[in-house]
């Protein structure tokens, strides 16, 4: 009984350790990943404004010229957005059926005439 109770619990301590190793390396990860991001965080305005400039040179673009752009790139976005959208489309039965009853209702004013 006591062999039983001791391997059980030797068993539970090498897990114990294993996962506290595995939780250790997380952490250490968690916290490089961390220290990492707050230092691109911090050098934003930086890298914003070398990719501006990198922008304008490679593509010889005036502002006014890259606003327009990018009011375009949005626009076709969300036109994208808005066609491929399928709660937005009308399927094609509902179509049939608003041209049936527009065509009717043409047809029915003309006979009141």
């Amino acid at each position: 009984m006591r062999k039983r109770s001791s391997i059980k619990m030797k068993v539970a301590k090498q897990t114990l350790q294993e996962n506290s190793k595995k939780l250790e390396d997380h952490i250490k990860q968690v916290s490089l990943e961390y220290t990492r991001v707050a230092d691109i965080s911090h050098k934003a305005p930086a890298i914003i404004e070398d990719l501006d400039h990198s922008f304008k040179e490679k593509t010889k673009l005036a502002d006014g010229d890259i606003k327009i752009l990018f009011l375009c790139t949005a626009l076709q976005c969300a036109r994208q957005y808005l066609l491929t959208n399928d709660k937005l489309r009308i399927s094609a039965a509902q179509a049939r059926l608003g041209l049936y009853r527009a065509g009717l209702s043409i047809r029915l004013q003309k006979g009141k005439d």
